[in-house]
């Protein structure tokens, strides 16, 4: 109920939320399950939706694992770093058309039956497009396990649906505030992906590392998506509060 207490500052999230207590939360109250048995076509499109929004989340947390700090709970977590791993994985392998990458997230729990220890550390570590991409997955390891573990420490963000605070908006508005204002959403929205974006065209196009270059493409292009759904699911809100 709105009343005047209400609080008209609220800012809501609408991505997709795949932190590990969100996983098992959604695990439990999805309706899959229901439809799985009764509206078995409504359960596939239901699964087919899920997934493109869930690696659009995944490819997105690449980038702000390394851009953002003081994560939350329900946006961050070890089954994200998995997935994302074995997405960078896949892209990088020569054995594995970079079209089918994100799928193999799903097949990494029969990976100890499908094949042996020596032969995946040679699709993961030696038969690879980029070296640099191979650099980037263990500073984004590195970076995603300080965020996981200052979560459990209960050291991450108050605010449960946020993903992370930008290092360049603290920076932005420590220093130059005065003279350049400007919103975390912008900096989050356009000038982080813009820089993302920026570097992955440059290696790309002078083909220095072009597979480095189009994952930060990807990456860069996916973070603008989820903070235009986000933005835009917030102004609506807004729009109903200030009714």
């Amino acid at each position: 109920m709105i009343t005047q207490n209400t609080n008209h500052n609220l800012r809501p999230k609408k991505a997709r939320k795949l932190g590990d207590l969100a996983i098992l939360y959604g695990i439990i109250n999805t309706p899959f399950w229901g439809l799985l048995f009764f509206k078995p076509k409504a359960a596939l499109w239901l699964i087919c939706g899920q997934f493109l929004r869930a690696n659009a989340v995944i490819l997105s947390y690449g980038l702000t694992a390394i851009t953002r700090f003081r994560n939350s709970p329900m946006t961050t977590g070890l089954v994200m770093t998995a997935y994302f791993l074995s997405i960078v994985m896949a892209y990088n392998s020569i054995y594995v058309w970079k079209v089918f990458s994100v799928f193999v997230a799903l097949a990494v729990p029969f990976f100890p039956i499908l094949t042996d220890a020596d032969d995946l550390y040679r699709l993961a570590f030696i038969d690879i497009h980029s070296q640099g991409l191979l650099i980037y997955a263990g500073v984004f390891t590195l970076a995603s396990l300080i965020h996981n573990g200052t979560i459990y420490i209960g050291k991450g963000s108050k605010n449960v649906s946020k993903r992370g605070e930008s290092w360049l908006y603290l920076l932005f508005d420590k220093l130059l505030s005065r003279y350049i204002p400007v919103s975390e959403f912008f900096i989050c929205c356009f000038i982080e992906p813009a820089l993302a974006i920026g570097a992955g065209i440059y290696l790309w196009s002078s083909g220095i590392d072009p597979t480095f270059g189009s994952f930060l493409i990807l990456m860069g292009a996916n973070e603008v998506v989820l903070q235009l759904i986000d933005k835009s699911h917030q102004v609506q809100v807004q729009s109903l509060l200030n009714v």
